[in-house]
């Protein structure tokens, strides 16, 4: 056995040493240089690099860690690993944070492929000078669309403003918020010059004119409200916001939808008059990243585990990340008068599941706050109901509705016995699984 060994080592070195001899001295045969940044062909798919580096942002989860936890309107879910920093502000949300690091990271490699791309554009040959300034103003707009996100997050950060393929660089100061923002604005004036007036270009997409005219009016509108903050604002700001803003609007290319289920139907995202312009995902996975486009489904909660319900394409994957609070689905929409809560959200999810629908028992009783069951009897089921399915396939198994009992605080503790009695009665009265905001 010791001499197996032995030789055994014998002919790994060897070839360890017959591989790394080979290696050492192969050569390159193929092979892309920065030339090819010179042709319209490589030009172009630099460019189409640089917009690949958005879908970062919304094929996962980050967008709303980023943007929408902390918030008032909507709360963590049940799971994901991001909820104590983002949405607690908790001591987890640090530099080492590694969503943060991601962000800094995927931001600044848009940034330099933009630079990059800018830095070789001139030099293209065989496209005409029309086509060059369309680039430019897309390169501009997203150089402009990385920077602002990033110096909203990070305040004072480095400004890289030119390409760079022959220095190794290990210093980057950073710059004022105010020469940030006026370099923001700097990239989106000229992209509102010299983009295309349209409100969808033909490679769906592309940045237009009316991007750049809807970012710039966000840029002033943040600039403009500093209090204390020293951004380089002007008494000008908000006039220049309006003036944007106006200009998107009176553009004639854009429009509210007559119905707000509308903007958020999955199936007319592409054709949406609301839309002025939207990170573009395709049907061929290879070049989607390794995400996809899957932000929906964080916000659907676990249904499959109630009574007659299994997980189905038709009603979504549950991967339970955000809810809305209480002041969501109580306070803010007007319930008479304003539709948009009531379209904003699945309420019902139908039986799916005949083998786990639930049948009436005899008799409910009260549940008190340490989850024992009591002998308070809530609700007797009428004998010829007993024993009987809830419902069938097909029907209701899940409502949600926007009613606060005040039973209940966002922990789960009881802070009302009675409200909680009154929201357990109805429970038990229910055809289906009866879920309010409690």
């Amino acid at each position: 056995m010791k001499n197996i060994i032995k030789y055994g080592l014998l002919s790994l070195v060897a070839a360890a040493g017959v591989s790394c001899e080979s290696f050492l001295n192969e050569k390159v045969v193929s092979g892309v240089s920065y030339d090819y940044l010179e042709t319209k062909t490589g030009i172009e798919t630099a460019v189409n690099g640089v917009y690949s580096t958005m879908r970062w942002y919304v094929g996962g989860e980050r967008y709303y860690c980023l943007t929408e936890y902390g918030v008032d309107y909507v709360w963590e879910g049940a799971d994901g690993g991001n909820k104590d920093a983002f949405n607690k502000y908790s001591n987890q949300l640090n530099s080492s944070f590694g969503m943060l690091y991601e962000f800094w990271e995927n931001a600044y490699k848009g940034i330099t492929r933009a630079n990059t791309a800018l830095m070789f554009l001139p030099k293209v040959g065989d496209m005409t000078e029309a086509e060059k300034v369309a680039r430019e103003g897309e390169l501009r707009f997203m150089r402009a669309y990385f920077y602002f996100d990033l110096v909203q997050h990070f305040g004072r950060i480095p400004l890289l403003s030119e390409g760079n393929v022959s220095q190794i660089i290990t210093d980057f100061p950073r710059a004022s918020v105010a020469d940030l923002y006026a370099f923001i604005i700097s990239d989106l004036r000229y992209s509102f010059d010299a983009l295309p007036d349209v409100a969808m270009q033909a490679d769906r997409g592309r940045a237009t004119k009316w991007a750049a005219a809807n970012l710039l009016s966000k840029v002033y509108l943040t600039r403009g409200s500093a209090v204390k903050d020293q951004r380089g604002q002007k008494p000008t700001d908000m006039d220049s916001t309006a003036y944007f803003a106006e200009a998107v609007i009176n553009s004639g290319k854009f429009a509210l939808e007559p119905d707000y289920s509308l903007t958020i139907d999955q199936d007319r995202q592409k054709v949406s008059s609301e839309t002025i312009w939207g990170v573009e995902f395709t049907n061929d996975v290879l070049f989607n990243g390794s995400d996809g486009n899957k932000m929906h489904l964080y916000w659907v909660p676990t249904y499959e585990k109630l009574p007659g319900m299994q997980r189905d394409l038709q009603q979504g994957r549950a991967w339970k990340r955000v809810k809305p609070t209480p002041y969501l689905q109580t306070e803010l929409f007007d319930h008479l008068n304003d539709s948009r809560m009531y379209k904003m959200f699945s309420w019902v999810f139908y039986a799916n599941k005949e083998s786990s629908i639930p049948v009436w028992q005899d008799k409910y009783y009260y549940v008190d706050e340490n989850g024992k069951t009591t002998d308070d009897l809530l609700y007797e089921t009428p004998a010829e109901l007993v024993g009987k399915p809830k419902f069938a396939l097909g029907d209701t198994a899940v409502y949600f509705i926007p009613k606060y009992y005040g039973a209940k605080d966002y922990k789960g503790t009881v802070i009302d016995k009675a409200k909680n009695r009154q929201m357990q009665l109805d429970i038990a009265k229910a055809r289906y699984t009866f879920i309010a905001v409690r």
